[in-house]
């Protein structure tokens, strides 16, 4: 690996050992030293870098997490600066899709069945959870009950089941139910 980029294997050697917070330790003394010779002159500072970088990252997310997000134009403020914020949506622990935090956008996603749903930031906030179960993401269909078609004039989606506004109303999501699975719709302004 080239000099310029030689903190990288100490920092993974330290980070896969057995206690990685004293060998992580010791790694950073490491990388210090060696940056006093004039080979490793780039590579320090390529390490001054990243390290100031993760400090960076690391106050964000702490700061959205213990005062939560103070305004949805902080948010935007936050992409413009480059860090283009992302709304995450995990379905029982698991990424089920991504989206990009712009206004007015609304995302619809389809085939949504039982589970515990997650609404994150990128930043690792979490907005949002809940359990959707069959009874708010199926129709139910019986001898009095009417279905809609395709062909008919109405909207076939009708009125959601649930909505949930978050952010002072600045995002909402929509469960809509389904003749076999539901919908959630996620809404920016």
């Amino acid at each position: 690996m080239k000099r310029n980029l030689c903190f990288i294997p100490v920092i993974e050697k330290a980070l896969t050992a057995d206690e990685p917070l004293q060998l992580l330790h010791q790694a950073i003394c490491s990388i210090e030293r060696s940056g006093k010779y004039k080979s490793y002159k780039q590579g320090f500072e390529n390490f001054k870098l990243f390290i100031g970088e993760c400090r960076r990252r690391y106050e964000m997310i702490s700061e959205q997490q213990t005062l939560g997000l103070r305004d949805y134009r902080q948010l935007l403020s936050d992409a413009n600066q480059g860090l283009r914020p992302e709304l995450i949506i995990l379905k029982d622990g698991r990424l089920l899709e991504t989206i990009a935090v712009d206004k007015n956008v609304s995302h619809r996603i389809e085939n949504i069945t039982t589970a515990t749903y997650t609404l994150k930031l990128s930043t690792g906030l979490t907005l949002w959870q809940q359990k959707l179960t069959n009874r708010q993401l199926k129709k139910e269909i019986g001898p009095d009950r009417d279905i809609k078609m395709a062909a008919d004039s109405e909207d076939v989606r009708g009125l959601p089941q649930k909505t949930f506004g978050l952010l002072d109303g600045k995002i909402t999501i929509k469960i809509f139910a389904g003749l076999f699975a539901g919908s959630i719709q996620i809404e920016v302004n």
